[in-house]
């Protein structure tokens, strides 16, 4: 909250109309930025006028201004003795007191201004910031909704509400605070931006690639700006337009910039370019040695022998004491997938289990919950549901969905298919879990899914699913199919079907032990809360199987099992099976597929850009000794491997 100039009371008292003018000189001198000036003068109006609490204040606030808030309190503190019930001196005694760090402070004077004046819209505001400070949320959010209840245009309060709810993973709610921002403010650049980074955290590029466009267009000198438009980029597969953007943040970057090498690193790697993507993530820890997060992608983008530098590194690293959680997890995901490349399964084992651990203290998770949601999923699309629908869904047969559990071959699917030239693959798009909560808020407050989509009209319900073809079409106006690999597109598949009953639905299996170790393995970027404990991943797995046991017996003949051991045994055969599965002609392609310009944005970009070798299977094997929990779990579902 800036600072209050209150008037002077010295032309309420019996004082030299010398004296009053020589305050409006120095709050002339204050707002035009001479401050020295303005405090000699005040110290000149004091020896004429000792003791008068408007002046020692206003000294209180230039000290404050200046760079001196202890000297600023100990003023504005004399000013609030002699005049306790002044507003205007407790809100900048309570500013004061929250530059020097003394937040409990602040928050009683700003607490003692709103007895005493109510109607001050930007005191709650500055308030809840406090509170949200000291991690006081429930009070942080009460603070912020007065101060826009009693200023309902109040951009700056609306903002700052958006980001307690991002801090509280609430990315709904934030960006209902930051558009009633923005409405409020037109040009309030903060909030675009804020609801540009969401959109890129939740992959959602094609909401954030407009918003990025106009930020990058209106400030073409801010280069952080820039890198996170290449991100956006990256995420709609234009990968020679981020490397071109991420290139032009690189030379605008004051001085050497490990973000910039990043950027492009991520960007050529993407584009299958591994060998010159480590020569940029390795320019970046040069740079900054503490630029941890890039010995994640140094370990995914080659396969180590045991003499490379970098794991030296990564274990001098990991011996530092003041890492946080996320980072400290992903040094040691890096270091396992090292070591099990050479051959250290032991070590290999003990680092994975260390990473999985720390993520499980950040994302910890109730088997119980799953097996409720799923088996809900299991009695409301049942038999009846598909034999007596309502709604006949729309006749496209763009979409090809590529699903399964993480890990079982959905990348290594999606580049054979995407291989085919009347084929663009799109990646894990993630939309149908967005057309899920959209169909849940339509249907209205109280509504949940699956329940809430009997309670919508056709009418909606088909411009819904234009919406999604239109945005999947926009991708590749030319192609005939369009896939969208999100593997766990296995949770709505019952509303995919409903929606889009020509649809291909490709289900990818693998061995079950090798399919979940793969998934221990792996440092995901988004949570996988099911994945950080043997059991509880093992007891994930059952329950998926036994979702999709169900779509097989309620949409006969829909699904294409592609089993990962048999594409690796007889990779022809099963390759032209799956793509006549998908309505078009065989080509050659579709056996090189590694050799594939598109780009892949998956944790196995290296492996998809390789042919297919044997070695991939039967990995669980070389652990074990270590995986009890996981095998007895499974043991059921693993009897024909």
């Amino acid at each position: 909250m800036g600072k209050h100039i209150p008037k002077s009371r010295l032309d309420q008292q019996d004082a030299h109309l010398e004296l009053r003018k020589a305050f409006a000189q120095a709050s002339d001198l204050f707002q035009r930025g001479y401050l020295k000036e303005a405090d000699q003068l005040c110290l000149r109006m004091l020896k004429k006028l000792p003791g008068l609490p408007d002046i020692i204040h206003f000294r209180g606030v230039i000290a404050c201004q200046s760079g001196e808030p202890k000297r600023g309190v100990k003023l504005i503190a004399e000013a609030v003795a002699a005049d306790p019930n002044n507003a205007d001196y407790r809100v900048n005694l309570g500013n004061a007191y929250r530059e020097i760090g003394l937040r409990e402070e602040a928050i009683r004077h700003f607490r003692t201004a709103l007895r005493l004046r109510q109607d001050m819209p930007e005191l709650h505001n500055s308030l809840g910031v406090l509170y949200k400070e000291n991690d006081e949320f429930s009070l942080a959010e009460l603070e912020f909704r007065e101060a826009i209840r009693l200023k309902p245009h109040f951009p700056h309060a609306q903002y700052n509400l958006a980001q307690l709810y991002l801090s509280q993973g609430d990315k709904g709610k934030a960006l209902e605070q930051l558009q009633a921002a923005i409405r409020s403010d037109p040009v309030y650049t903060d909030a675009y931006l804020a609801m540009a980074r969401i959109y890129k955290d939740m992959s959602i590029a094609e909401k954030a690639y407009p918003l990025y466009q106009e930020l990058v267009t209106n400030n073409p000198g801010d280069w952080s700006v820039m890198m996170e438009y290449a991100v956006v980029l990256q995420q709609m597969g234009r990968i020679e337009e981020s490397l071109g953007i991420a290139r032009k943040a690189y030379d605008q970057a004051p001085g050497d910039n490990e973000n910039a090498c990043i950027a492009i690193g991520n960007a050529l790697q993407l584009a299958g370019k591994h060998e010159e993507a480590l020569i940029y993530f390795r320019k970046a820890l040069e740079i900054n040695p503490n630029a941890l997060s890039v010995y994640g992608a140094i370990a995914s983008s080659r396969k180590f022998t045991g003499s490379e530098v970098e794991i030296a590194e990564i274990k001098r690293s990991l011996e530092c004491q003041n890492l946080d959680e996320k980072t400290r997890s992903a040094l040691h995901f890096a270091l396992g997938k090292v070591y099990n490349d050479c051959r250290l399964y032991d070590d290999a084992f003990r680092h994975y289990l260390e990473g999985n651990g720390l993520r499980r203290q950040l994302a910890p998770y109730a088997s119980e919950e799953t097996e409720v949601h799923f088996t809900r999923l299991i009695n409301f699309f049942n038999k009846d549901f598909f034999t007596d629908r309502s709604y006949s869904g729309l006749n496209s047969d763009l979409p090809i969905f590529i699903l399964g559990m993480p890990r079982s071959g959905t990348s290594l699917t999606e580049q054979i298919i995407s291989s085919h030239p009347q084929v663009f693959g799109a990646g894990e798009l993630g939309d149908f879990a967005r057309i899920r909560a959209h169909l849940t808020h339509l249907a209205g407050e109280n509504a949940s899914f699956p329940e809430s989509i009997l309670q919508l009209s056709s009418d909606i319900l088909t411009a819904v699913t234009n919406r999604f073809l239109k945005n999947l079409r926009d991708l590749a106006p030319d192609a005939k199919h369009i896939t969208d690999k999100m593997p766990h597109n296995f949770l709505n598949l019952g509303l995919i079907a409903y929606l889009l009953p020509n649809a291909k639905i490709i289900h990818c299996k693998r061995n079950p032990l090798d399919n979940c170790l793969s998934i221990f393995f792996q440092n995901f970027e988004a949570e996988h809360p099911y994945k950080s404990d043997l059991h509880d991943l093992g007891l994930y797995y059952r329950q998926y199987h036994r979702l999709m046991a169900h779509w097989h017996e309620v949409l006969p003949s829909r699904i294409f099992d592609l089993q990962y051991e048999d594409l690796v045994e007889n990779q022809e055969a099963v390759s032209r099976k799956l793509i006549e599965f998908c309505g078009l002609d065989w080509n050659d392609a579709c056996l090189d597929f590694h050799k594939s310009e598109r780009a892949v944005r998956t944790a196995s970009q290296w492996q998809v850009r390789q042919p297919i070798y044997k070695t991939s299977t039967d990995q669980w094997r070389r652990y074990e000794k270590h995986i009890a929990p996981l095998i007895h779990t499974l043991c059921s579902l693993t009897e024909s491997f």
